[in-house]
């Protein structure tokens, strides 16, 4: 995983507390986070599919409205809705499993 200083500065990433202690694995990021930019920073490998944002990716994959709570898997993460703006998600938590 790149420094977090830079993922904060570069992407838009920060870290949140985990009620369990897990905070290294554990971010909120903008739903506008680039999903290449994603991969590189965490070391990921979610298959982009035609969307440039993970925002949009994880739009797709509930296939409806986006709610605060809603919960998608990519491979060894847990993307979790944080906050909506309307129709759009605004950030996401992602942990790394």
């Amino acid at each position: 995983m790149g420094s977090l200083s830079r993922i904060q500065s570069y992407a838009g990433l920060s870290t949140i507390n985990d009620c369990n202690n897990e905070n290294e694995n554990n971010l909120i990021i903008d739903a506008k986070v680039s999903i290449s930019d994603l991969n590189k920073e965490i070391g990921s490998s979610i298959q982009i599919n035609g969307y440039d944002t993970i925002g949009g990716l994880v739009y797709k994959e509930l296939g409806k409205m986006p709610v605060v709570g809603d919960t998608v898997n990519f491979n060894d993460l847990e993307i979790v809705i944080q906050s909506t703006v309307g129709r759009r998600i605004g950030r996401l938590r992602v942990r790394i499993l």
